[in-house]
């Protein structure tokens, strides 16, 4: 989902926080995080091209994965959204699915250090105190892995510091 999607959902999360007298831990853990694919490379194109194939499929094979323990996870209790994702599955809701779509809503953090730093400050803007980064989905090649992370340190982290 786009980064200003989770603000009403991180809201929800802050809200039950205010209101939680017993928290379960021995603290209450006010930050909120957030997780999203990232591959940052020194062009958008290249980026793009690195990342179009693995992205899609890493959001298609997760959901199917969790689509296919609906029944199972239904039996423990507050499982609800793995039926959903079921449904989604069943109707064939991933079929249209696409890299296009995660590029262009920020839903994964993409392109050139200073798009990835734009698409970050959208998350933060959202409220979220922490992103979660898988660096590494499927056939992103182990050298052009390295290189996001590399970039992604020297440039997207330093500019949140």
């Amino acid at each position: 989902m786009p980064p200003e999607d989770l603000k009403d959902r991180l809201q929800l999360y802050r809200d039950g926080l205010a209101e939680c007298t017993q928290p379960v831990g021995r603290v209450k853990n006010a930050q909120a995080a957030t997780f999203t694919m990232v591959h940052c490379a020194d062009t958008n194109a290249e980026a793009f091209a690195d990342a179009g194939e693995s992205f899609p499929w890493y959001v298609r094979t997760a959901v199917k994965h969790v689509a296919s323990l609906a029944d199972w996870m239904s039996e423990l209790g507050s499982y609800g959204y793995a039926g959903q994702l079921k449904s989604v599955v069943e109707m064939g809701g991933l079929e249209g699915f696409s890299f296009e779509f995660l590029r262009d809503t920020g839903s994964a953090v993409v392109g050139d250090p200073a798009r990835c730093i734009e698409i970050a400050r959208r998350y933060e803007a959202a409220g979220c105190d922490l992103l979660l980064c898988l660096v590494n989905p499927y056939k992103i090649p182990h050298d052009k892995v390295m290189r996001s992370i590399d970039l992604f340190g020297k440039y997207v982290i330093p500019a949140f510091k």
